[in-house]
């Protein structure tokens, strides 16, 4: 990684503005990687790069990776006095933070019980404020604050969960004088708000669009992240701090600029990401390119990919314009069709054997619950299963008579559950499924359910270990369980025959060779090729061919490199103050 000088403009107090840019290396974006935070005394740079922490140091030129952190996402955060960086892990279920002195990582807290960690910020007095997060990170939860010493986090003031609107992003200003955060409603709208003396009122609002990362700039400037999905920049407001007011419109400031952050000298850093695009794939089992299929998408769009029966479409979860929905893919023609069009998170589709009906994950009623639709845009979607506990990653056995789906408990994280389906015409007529069925509930968590084609087992992830790995279990009564992977896994998928049992391996794709007769036995493992992001925030982002010969995954490629951008004195002079 190597600076250099982009620009360079004199200025009348006779600061020279200067703009560095950094190349990144590897692959990432404002949703599956991680951002950039410049130190509180404007001399070093926390960021991340392919799931790890970098520190760069201005007085010496040079990069270091903290050893003792991994699997990092979303933007890190500094202590007051920038001797110390938090940051996220195990997909922002953990808080930690690191002493650069020592270069030692120690746990702040874990939150897999309540959601994910999206933005943090800590505060001159040691406190550490949060936003956090359900199933669908498009809307934050409510805003939590713990200790930077570590303990349980409790709600911050009055941000707390609510269904009409979500609390994300936090910030403070200079002195903790006041604090910003933003609101999102139901309708997809949100406002940069602005709490000083226990009252709040509107900065910015925005009618279409998200903002996050809303950070001041000591020149007189609130920047903020607004957009989703490939839609995004960095934009900046002129502002009054001793107002604590807007005196201007908001400018863009940087198109595609993620992550924006501020030190204390005014020095500005954020991530330039570039064009990103994404196509549904076919696969050998080599790993080999044997289709595309659909049109290329710009951004990061797809999320869950599933393959119907008759092999003919693929519901996959894309974004239109920061809505996530439920699409459907021709795969002989291409074609993409949207089935749904809530205003909320719809997503992790899951076919029904008969390939008439999708069920899926949807906010829309305030908590995650499953839904189940027919495949026509203007039918009207059905709750399945609601109430207690947000639901997610719903699986339909082969023979239509059960629906497995994790469901998130206060005390127990992650526990899988089924549901007894109606079956044949009573299905078709809608007849209701019976009451929910505890299945398995560890104190750790249970994800991504996966029913055999016999219904005789079910597959899954957990974290009993200490880090995900594969368990299969006897379905429907549990009793007994055996682990398949051995080094890590997540995202199980069954063959069509049921002998086969994939699941991802850091970025390999693996699979097992079962025997499902008798007892469960696993008969051997290999690994078929790499590829980037098969499994990503519980997500399983592949299926596999009926005749396991083919699988679809999710290609992704970028036109450019990750810039760390760093702008020296930027626009001082230029705001209202």
């Amino acid at each position: 990684m190597g600076w250099f000088s982009s620009e360079e403009k004199s200025k009348p107090a006779e600061q020279i503005s200067r703009t560095y840019r950094l190349p990144l290396e590897g692959v990432s974006s404002p949703i599956t990687g991680g951002g950039a935070c410049i130190s509180p005394n404007g001399r070093m740079i926390a960021y991340v790069q392919d799931g790890e922490l970098w520190i760069l140091d201005f007085d010496t030129g040079q990069s270091h990776q903290i050893a003792d952190a991994s699997q990092v996402e979303q933007q890190p955060f500094w202590s007051p006095d920038s001797r110390s960086v938090g940051y996220f892990t195990d997909m922002g279920r953990t808080i930690k933070k690191v002493l650069l002195e020592s270069g030692q990582s120690s746990t702040i807290c874990n939150i897999s019980r309540m959601g994910f960690a999206g933005a943090a910020v800590w505060a001159a007095d040691g406190e550490i404020v949060f936003d956090l997060w359900g199933g669908d990170w498009t809307k934050g939860l409510g805003l939590l604050s713990v200790s930077q010493d570590g303990g349980d986090p409790r709600p911050f003031e009055q941000f707390h969960r609510n269904k009409e609107e979500g609390y994300q992003a936090p910030g403070f200003f200079p002195g903790d004088k006041a604090f910003l955060y933003v609101t999102v409603h139901a309708d997809g709208a949100s406002e940069l708000m602005l709490t000083s003396k226990g009252a709040s009122r509107i900065l910015l609002k925005c009618a279409t669009e998200r903002i996050s990362y809303p950070v001041y700039c000591p020149s007189g400037y609130l920047l903020f992240q607004k957009g989703l999905a490939h839609d995004y920049g960095i934009w900046a407001a002129p502002f009054s701090l001793a107002r604590l007011e807007t005196t201007g419109d908001a400018f863009l400031v940087a198109e595609n600029g993620a992550w924006p952050s501020v030190s204390s000298d005014g020095t500005v850093t954020y991530v330039s990401e570039p064009l990103g695009r994404q196509q549904l794939v076919r696969l050998d089992r080599k790993g080999q390119v044997l289709a595309r299929i659909g049109p290329s998408l710009p951004g990061t769009q797809i999320g869950g990919v599933a393959l119907s029966a008759d092999q003919k479409r693929v519901a996959i979860d894309a974004f239109e314009k920061g809505y996530e929905d439920i699409w459907l893919v021709d795969t002989s023609r291409g074609t993409k069709t949207r089935l749904t069009f809530s205003p909320s998170r719809d997503a992790e589709a899951a076919w029904s054997p008969d390939g008439l009906r999708i069920a899926f994950t949807s906010e829309r009623d305030g908590l995650s619950d499953i839904f189940t639709q027919p495949l026509d845009p203007h039918a009207k979607a059905a709750p399945l299963v609601q109430g207690r506990g947000d639901k997610f990653n719903s699986n339909w056995s082969k023979d239509g008579r059960y629906l497995a789906y994790e469901r998130l408990d206060g005390k127990t994280d992650r526990d899988i559950w089924y549901l007894r389906m109606p079956h044949g015409d009573k299905q078709a007529a809608g007849a209701p499924a019976g009451d929910p069925v505890l299945f398995l509930q560890t104190p750790f968590d249970e994800a991504t359910p996966q029913i055999s084609p016999d219904s005789r087992y079910l597959a899954y992830m957990s974290d009993i270990s200490g880090h995900w790995e594969v368990y299969v279990r006897p379905f429907p009564t549990g009793d007994g369980e055996w682990q398949v992977s051995v080094k890590g896994g997540g995202y199980p998928r069954w063959s069509s025959r049921g002998d086969e049992l994939f699941y991802v391996e850091g970025s390999a794709l693996m699979c097992a060779k079962v025997a499902t007769r008798q007892d469960f036995r696993v008969e051997s493992t290999r690994k078929l090729f790499d590829w980037k992001h098969l499994g990503l925030y519980l997500l399983r982002r592949y299926d596999v061919s009926a005749d396991g010969r083919s699988i679809i995954a999710v290609e992704e490629t970028a036109d450019g490199k990750r810039m760390l951008n760093v702008s020296e004195h930027w626009n001082d002079g230029h705001a209202s103050n």
